[in-house]
This record gives C-alpha cells, sequence and structure tokens, in this order.
C-alpha cells in the first residue's frame, strides 16, 4: 500500500502526461528547472520576438521593382504632384497662353478666354495641392483614406483639365473664326503620363496596407531605399 505522499506523486505525474505540452509551457515559469527531470531537456516556451526575428523578410514590393519601398514611392509622388501643381500655377499666371497655345495674342476678348481658363487651370491645380498634402500626412500615418480620395482627384482633375480645355478652344473659335484654334494635345498626353505615374505607388501603397503588409508595426521590415540603406532593427 502506498504512502499518501506516493499517492499524491503518482496523482501529479499522471495530470501532468495527459497535459498538452503548449499548456505546460505557458504555466512553467521562466528559469524554472525540475529536478525530477533528466538534465539533458529543457523547456523551450516560444516568444513573439523570437518569431519575429525568423521572419525577417521582406514581404512587399518595390516601386518599379528596385528603387524603394511603396511607402515611400508615395510620399515622393505626392510631393512631386504638389510641386508641379504649384509650378503650373505660376504658369497659368505668368503668360501662360504662349505655353498652351501657339497664335499670337493681341486682342482683348481673345485674352479674356483665355484668362478665365486660367483661372479654372489654378483653382483646379490649387485643389491639387491641397489634395497632395493630406495624401502625404496619410502616408506618413498610414492612413489610405486620404491617398484614396487624391488617386481619385488625379483622375477628376485630368479629366477637368480636358474638359477646360476643349471649351476654351470652341470660345476661341466661336469669338475669332477667321482663326481655327485647336486644342493642344501633347500637353494632355503629358498630364495623362505624369498623372499615371503620380497613382501608380498610391494604388500599390493602398493594396499592401490593406493586405496587411504595411502598417507601423511592419514597417521597420518592409523599409527599403536603394541610395540610403538603413540598418533595420527588431
Amino acid at each position: 500500500m502506498n504512502s499518501p505522499h506516493e499517492s499524491e506523486r503518482i496523482v501529479t505525474s499522471t495530470r501532468l502526461e495527459r497535459t498538452p505540452p503548449m499548456v505546460m509551457a505557458q504555466h512553467v515559469p521562466q528559469g524554472f528547472v525540475d529536478s525530477e527531470c533528466p538534465s539533458n531537456q529543457e523547456v523551450v516556451i516560444p516568444t513573439e520576438s523570437s518569431s519575429w526575428q525568423q521572419d525577417n523578410e521582406r514581404l512587399g514590393g518595390l516601386c518599379c521593382g528596385r528603387w524603394c519601398d511603396y511607402r515611400r514611392a508615395t510620399i515622393a509622388a505626392v510631393a512631386v504632384e504638389a510641386v508641379t501643381s504649384l509650378l503650373w500655377i505660376m504658369a497659368f499666371y505668368v503668360d501662360s497662353f504662349n505655353l498652351i497655345y501657339t497664335s499670337d495674342v493681341t486682342d482683348k476678348g481673345i485674352l479674356h478666354i483665355i484668362n478665365d481658363s486660367n483661372h479654372l487651370h489654378a483653382v483646379v491645380n490649387g485643389i491639387t495641392v491641397m489634395s497632395s498634402f493630406l495624401a502625404f500626412v496619410g502616408a506618413l500615418q498610414f492612413k489610405i483614406s486620404a491617398i484614396s480620395w487624391n488617386i481619385a482627384w488625379i483622375m477628376l482633375s485630368f479629366t477637368a483639365g480636358i474638359l477646360i480645355r476643349i471649351r476654351t478652344t470652341n470660345n476661341l473659335n466661336l469669338y475669332n473664326p477667321s482663326h481655327e484654334y485647336t486644342t493642344n494635345w501633347f500637353i494632355i498626353i503629358v498630364t495623362a503620363v505624369l498623372s499615371a505615374l503620380f497613382m501608380y505607388p498610391q494604388i500599390a501603397f493602398i493594396h499592401e496596407v490593406k493586405t496587411g503588409v504595411l502598417n507601423q508595426h511592419t514597417y521597420s521590415r518592409e523599409s527599403y531605399s536603394c541610395c540610403c540603406r538603413a540598418e533595420r532593427k527588431y
């Protein structure tokens, strides 16, 4: 017949054998050593930091395949977008008709039509500057709402620019039928290319944020720049 102490030890060992390994690991305090276990066996408790260090490979893409991560690319794109819009505003207010129309302008009526067009373009570009600033802040904070609005505004402003130019061309032809005015499609094509370049990294950034690849916690892993590589800290 077993003594009370021996019976208690048998019951305790039986419970330990039936307890799942992960449950045992959760209840074993750090630095605990069981004198009854062989000295060559160790209890390993997995931690988040160890799994994080093992999984430190980048999951996101790179802008144009090699330049930088899409957060950096988005910040750069919206900054260039804002600067470009500011330059357009300056161009529209400083003798801008020479950049858009090739005819010599001497008639006050024609100047009035062109200046009216310039004012509309300036308003559109002014909104673009504000939208770009909001997208810049959104990229810094991993917020996609402002960036989504900026993408929508890029498409709206591009469409508005085409409509303004067509409207101006029609008004000029109505005012001066003796001269045939045409819309400068070269400017429209350049604007289309710039708009696509501005939208590309922003769309990719939104995709990676939605899929969980990019956020405040993973950016130390995803951060990349071809010209200024910084050591990663985990």
